[in-house]
């Protein structure tokens, strides 16, 4: 399982008014994104509405380890405009 953990640049949250946001992937797919916005939407229900995933997520990591397969993980600050499309 390879595992990238992808957030912002300071000159993209400059750019989003200091907005930040964190987007996971799992072996290239995306499978966890929030971010940053107006105070109105940063809630459960809204920007943050991935969090409702992140018990399958462990679940899914977890079930990788009982396979014995490979985990590998990465950080990457990405300073692409397409953020929100990665």
């Amino acid at each position: 399982m390879k595992v990238e953990q992808i957030s912002l640049s300071g000159r993209l949250q400059d750019k989003n008014e200091y907005g930040n946001a964190i987007i996971i992937k799992i072996d290239d797919e995306k499978v966890f994104r929030v971010h940053d916005g107006e105070k109105e939407d940063n809630n459960i229900t809204r920007n943050f509405k991935n969090c409702w995933n992140i018990v399958k997520l462990m679940k899914r990591a977890y079930d990788a380890g009982m396979k014995d397969e490979d985990f590998k993980s990465s950080e990457t600050i990405t300073d692409d405009d397409e953020w929100y499309f990665i």
